[in-house]
């Protein structure tokens, strides 16, 4: 991955969800959100999506605070 200091969120959300085996479609069922929601916020089409969305794909991908935590702070502002 790029350096992670200028990658997307978006971007860094969609590398971590196919490194861990995860088909949009399962987070999304998991998340209790719509694919295409998932699917935007990967894309960068939705740059700044809600924090309850943000948290619920977070929880469906079961990452840990920290690792969520880290995720977002690096986000471009």
């Amino acid at each position: 991955m790029d350096n992670e200091e200028t990658t997307p969120l978006g971007a860094r959300l969609k590398a971590i969800r196919e490194a861990l085996g995860y088909k949009s479609a399962e987070v999304a069922r998991a998340a209790g959100i719509d694919r295409m929601t998932l699917v935007r916020i990967e894309k960068g089409e939705s740059e700044h999506p809600r924090v309850g969305t943000l948290k619920a794909i977070t929880r469906a991908l079961h990452l840990t605070d920290e690792g969520c935590g880290r995720l977002v702070e690096r986000a471009p502002a």
